[in-house]
């Protein structure tokens, strides 16, 4: 089994080459949420351009979407090894440096744009030209996957809300 074991969503293993994490999604997707539709193939598209930018993220070593060789869609990932700070005993100094590090990541990261604003993967269908539309899909998704949950959604809440947050976002 070349050392694999699992490790949250996916499985990593050690073949001797280095530890790479595998992730495969179910075959079954019709309980899967709107954003998680396409969700490997936007992970694989993030990791790419932050590791273009020069970020430290996983590099993608392969990506499979077409499930053809097995019944998910496939990513395989380096390992990135570190301790989570939450396990580390970290004086005032030390938690300072690490939150100065991670503001400057996320500043790196956040300035890397793609095309379209919101969720990339076409099958998701959370993209959209604009923010204010993005997000007004991404309301109107969870809202729909509530209701065809059978998730009793008082009117106020439930109707018109994409209506109301693009009115916000103008």
């Amino acid at each position: 089994d070349a050392g694999a074991r699992a490790r949250g969503p996916g499985w990593t293993a050690d073949d001797g080459g280095g530890r790479v994490v595998v992730k495969v999604t179910g075959a079954d997707t019709s309980r899967l949420l709107r954003y998680e539709h396409g969700i490997p193939g936007t992970e694989a598209a993030a990791y790419r351009a932050a590791h273009a930018a020069g970020l430290p993220v996983p590099q993608v070593l392969h990506a499979d979407l077409t499930r053809e060789h097995v019944d998910g869609d496939a990513l395989v990932v380096t390992f990135l090894d570190g301790t989570l700070w939450s396990a580390r005993e970290a004086d005032a100094a030390e938690s300072a440096a690490v939150r100065r590090g991670l503001g400057a990541f996320k500043a790196r990261l956040h300035r890397i744009a793609g095309g379209r604003f919101g969720y990339p993967a076409p099958a998701s269908d959370l993209a959209a030209a604009t923010w204010p539309d993005a997000v007004v899909r991404m309301v109107d998704a969870v809202l729909d996957a509530a209701r065809g949950r059978g998730v009793a959604l008082p009117e106020a809440r439930g109707g018109g809300a994409g209506d109301r947050v693009r009115a916000v976002l103008a």
